[in-house]
């Protein structure tokens, strides 16, 4: 376990196993620090099973169909770990993985850098695997997560973290106010599998081109089979030909607290996830969690990329880099 902390601003707790983060605590207005994530407090925990609570997800994340995809004229099978699709890596993804881990730091952020070999053949997936995620923490309280990875054959890569925020703490989230600069969601089908094409928000319950309550329009996205949110978006200006700019993707707000989180990446898309099936799972401090008590911002590729040739590529060649950061920074309206 990893403790890293920017004073009066941020401590955030990374541990080998699975490359989670688990624990995130900060500042209220009121200068009172409480914990922000939803989480385990021990290694026992995490190996009886958790909805990915802060884990590292991969080697792709999300959804893939049909059970596995065509690559240069070939088919490969890889692990149904949810009915007929392929979830977050399958059935031992780089959730239940133990990493490498060195502690890194220079004049303005410290964190830890995570390392994996992912072998020929994992889940089902072609190629050696090698990846590096650097989690840091900067003296300005943002928490960063650089994610590279290079391979022998090519493989699809579609690296992300699985953190659930809540900034009052405690409750439901569906007081927190979101934006999102984005603009089109990707449209899913029952099993939230991508139809292929990307839809406008606008005068729709997805729309956070503005800020709004995330309960505002829940009621109208309950009634889908997702149950909630469970849905990637475009972010608004992100291009192929510049992949490693960092754009806006998110800024949550809760007026109860004061604190307030902006995301950035370089990722094309992000998951929103309203915890929709948090429902029945034990929280930090032993309860029987309801739904709706943390959200998830998951920077990624879209789903199903890998059988979707109009979405922007995931494939990773040999003599190539798959290089992605995401920054969330943390303040509040004092």
């Amino acid at each position: 376990m990893y403790t890293i902390e920017a004073p009066g601003r941020l401590v955030v707790s990374v541990s080998d196993y699975g490359g989670i983060v688990t624990s995130v605590r900060a500042p209220d207005r009121n200068g009172a620090f409480d914990e922000i994530t939803l989480a385990y407090d021990t290694l026992e925990e995490y190996l009886s099973g958790h909805p990915y609570f802060g884990a590292t997800v991969g080697r792709v994340a999300n959804r893939v169909s049909g059970g596995g995809f065509e690559l240069d004229g070939r088919r490969y099978d890889i692990t149904r770990n949810q009915g007929t699709l392929h979830l977050h890596g399958g059935s031992v993804g780089f959730d239940k993985h133990l990493f490498s881990s060195e502690p890194i730091s220079d004049n303005d952020r410290a964190g830890v850098r995570l390392t994996l070999v992912s072998p020929d053949g994992d889940e089902g997936y072609p190629g050696e695997l090698t990846v590096a995620v650097t989690i840091t923490v900067d003296a300005t309280g943002t928490l960063s997560f650089h994610y590279r990875a290079t391979t022998t054959s090519p493989t699809p890569v579609n690296v992300t973290n699985h953190t659930y925020w809540n900034l009052a703490g405690v409750g439901t989230i569906l007081n927190h106010l979101l934006q999102l600069h984005s603009d089109h969601v990707v449209a899913v089908d029952r099993e939230s599998v991508p139809a292929g094409e990307l839809v406008e928000v606008a005068g729709t319950p997805f729309d956070f081109r503005a800020p709004k309550a995330i309960g505002r329009d829940f009621a109208a996205v309950a009634e889908l089979p997702q149950g909630g949110y469970d849905h990637c978006y475009a972010i608004r200006g992100w291009s192929p030909g510049e992949p490693a700019t960092l754009l806006p993707v998110a800024e949550v707000w809760n007026t109860q607290t004061g604190r307030r989180v902006t995301v950035r990446s370089t990722c094309p898309g992000v998951q929103f996830y309203s915890g929709n099936n948090l429902a029945g799972w034990q929280g930090r401090s032993g309860e029987t969690l309801t739904g709706q008590e943390a959200f998830c911002l998951e920077t990624q590729f879209y789903p199903d990329s890998v059988n979707r040739p109009e979405f922007p590529s995931t494939i990773l060649r040999p003599g190539e880099t798959w290089d992605q950061r995401t920054e969330y920074a943390f303040a509040d309206d004092a």
